[in-house]
């Protein structure tokens, strides 16, 4: 359940982390994950920038399923995590997937984004239906 959102202290990370703790979680890793559902813009942004700053790759399991079956506006922001936390195949595989398949032509754009940051060239970017053949 989301907390107050307008009550930040000196370290707007561990604020929002707090706010998005879920019982169990594990590490502040986890609680940033979830604060990528958020519907404030501005805590997204500093959930994204944490989870980068951490290099937290424990969490990726979750942003990588967040990406597939979050919101519109975590799906975004997991694939901004993704592709700067992970240079790898799998997760270039999975980026690729997101260029095709995903319903929100703006998350297939910045999963082809985020594929070019790690060196993966698209020859064209998505259209509305994909990628090009």
């Amino acid at each position: 359940m989301e907390k107050d959102h307008h009550n930040f202290s000196d370290d707007p990370m561990l604020t929002i982390a707090s706010t998005y703790e879920r019982p169990g979680d594990s590490d502040i890793g986890m609680s940033l994950v979830w604060a990528l559902e958020s519907k404030f813009g501005h805590e997204r942004k500093i959930a994204i920038d944490s989870l980068i700053m951490l290099d937290d790759l424990y969490a990726a399991s979750n942003i990588y399923w967040l990406s597939v079956n979050g919101s519109e506006h975590a799906r975004a922001a997991a694939v901004i995590v993704l592709g700067r936390l992970c240079n790898d195949q799998r997760t270039a595989d999975h980026l690729k997937q997101i260029c095709v398949n995903d319903k929100c032509p703006a998350i297939r754009i910045s999963a082809a984004a985020a594929l070019e940051i790690r060196g993966f060239q698209i020859v064209s970017p998505p259209s509305e239906k994909g990628l090009p053949d």
